[in-house]
C-alpha cells in the first residue's frame, strides 16, 4: 500500500491534512519604568496564548520604544497607569493590573481580540 503524498498541510507522521496555520498576533507589553514589570507581563502572556489557541508574537519594550512600535502591534498589554499615554498610538491597549495573574492576562487577550474582531 502506497502512502498519500506530503503535502504543506500534511503531517509527515500520517499524511493527514492540518490546518494552517493562523498569523501570529503580535503583542506589546509595557510596563512603568525600564522592563522589570514589562518582561514579567511577557512570561504570562506566553502562558496565556496557548490555551486561546493563538500564536503570538509577545515582546516586552519600556514606554518610549512601545510608544514608536504601537503602530506595527495588533495590541499592547500594558500597566494601568500606562493606558491612556498608550491609548493615542496603539490599537487596542488592555489593562494588565496583575503581570503573574495568568488568568487575567489571558481575560485581557481574549477581550482584545474580540476588540481587534469588531474593528475589522
Amino acid at each position: 500500500m502506497t502512502q498519500p503524498p506530503l503535502t504543506s498541510t500534511s503531517t509527515p507522521e500520517t499524511g493527514a491534512p492540518t490546518t494552517p496555520p493562523s498569523p501570529a498576533v503580535r503583542i506589546i507589553t509595557v510596563g512603568p519604568s525600564g522592563l522589570g514589570v514589562s518582561l514579567l507581563i511577557e512570561m504570562t502572556a506566553r502562558c496565556a496564548t496557548p490555551p486561546l489557541g493563538i500564536s503570538a508574537d509577545i515582546e516586552a519594550l519600556d514606554l518610549a520604544s512601545a510608544q514608536q512600535a504601537a503602530a506595527r502591534a495588533d495590541l499592547l498589554l500594558a500597566s494601568p497607569e500606562l493606558v491612556d499615554a498608550l491609548a493615542s498610538v496603539a490599537p487596542i491597549v488592555r489593562p494588565i493590573r496583575d503581570p503573574l495573574d495568568v488568568a487575567d492576562v489571558t481575560r485581557q487577550i481574549s477581550l482584545a481580540l474580540g476588540q481587534r474582531g469588531a474593528k475589522a
